[in-house]
C-alpha cells in the first residue's frame, strides 16, 4: 500500500513506454469508497485493482468477490465491435448474487477458488490503497498489439452488514446467517493504445 498521488486528468496519456506501470487511474465515488486501477502493457495488459476511502475508517467489512476478476470487464475493437470473451472466468462476475451469507462467501474465498487466495477482508483507509484483484486482459480476449481499444471495467466488492470488527461479534455473525450486499461501482472508461498508452475518457479526480 502508498500514498495516493495528484490526480490525473481525462485525456491524458498516462503511461510512456512499452511494459512500463501506469500512475494510478482514479474511478468514481461509491458513497465513501473509490475503486483506483493501474495497468502495464506487458504480458498482455496486466490489470491490478485497488480501493480507497474518502473519509476515516468505519468499522464497516468489505471483501472480494467470489471471482478472480472482481469487475465486469468489456471491450471494443477500433470499428466498435465488441470482443467476445476466450474464457468463461470474467463472465462469471456478471451473475453474481446480490446477497450473499458470510460463512458461503468467506468458505470460498478461503478454500475454493483457484490460483493466489482473495482476501477475505479489506481494510478500506483514507490516505492508502488496498490492492483486491489482479488479472491479465490478454488472457480473457484476443486483444492484438497493434490495435486500439476502448475498455470499460465496472469493479465490485461485498459490504458486509456487519457493524462492528469486534472478532467475537463477527464470528458469531459468520455462524448465525450474517448476510453481504453486492456493491457495483461507476465504470472506467479508457483508451489502450498501441503505444502502451493508457487514456482516461472521463475525470475523476481523487
Amino acid at each position: 500500500m502508498g500514498l495516493i498521488p495528484a490526480a490525473y486528468a481525462a485525456d491524458a496519456s498516462l503511461q510512456t513506454g512499452e511494459g512500463a506501470i501506469t500512475p494510478l487511474i482514479y474511478g468514481e465515488l461509491n458513497g465513501y469508497v473509490r475503486p483506483v486501477i493501474s495497468f502495464s502493457k506487458g504480458w498482455n495488459w496486466d490489470t491490478t485493482v485497488y480501493f480507497a476511502s474518502t473519509k476515516v475508517s468505519t468499522n464497516e467489512w468489505w471483501l472480494c468477490v467470489t471471482n478472480q476478476v472482481g469487475c465486469k470487464v468489456r471491450l471494443w475493437a477500433p470499428d466498435g465491435t465488441e470482443l467476445k470473451l476466450i474464457k468463461p472466468d470474467i463472465s462469471a462476475v456478471f451473475h453474481l448474487p446480490h446477497e450473499i451469507t458470510m460463512s458461503n462467501l468467506l468458505e470460498f474465498l478461503r478454500h475454493g477458488n483457484k490460483g493466489p487466495q482473495l482476501a477475505t477482508d479489506l481494510y478500506i483507509s483514507p490516505n492508502a490503497i488496498v490492492q483486491a484483484y489482479e488479472f491479465r486482459l490478454g488472457k480473457f480476449f484476443d486483444i492484438r498489439s497493434d490495435q486500439e481499444y476502448k475498455l470499460e471495467i465496472t469493479p465490485m466488492l461485498y459490504k458486509a452488514r456487519i457493524k462492528s470488527r469486534d472478532r467475537h461479534t463477527a464470528n458469531y455473525l459468520f455462524k448465525n446467517g450474517g448476510m453481504a450486499d453486492l456493491v457495483e461501482f461507476p465504470p472506467f472508461e479508457l483508451k489502450l493504445l498501441t503505444n502502451g498508452n493508457v487514456v482516461s475518457l472521463k475525470s475523476s479526480p481523487p
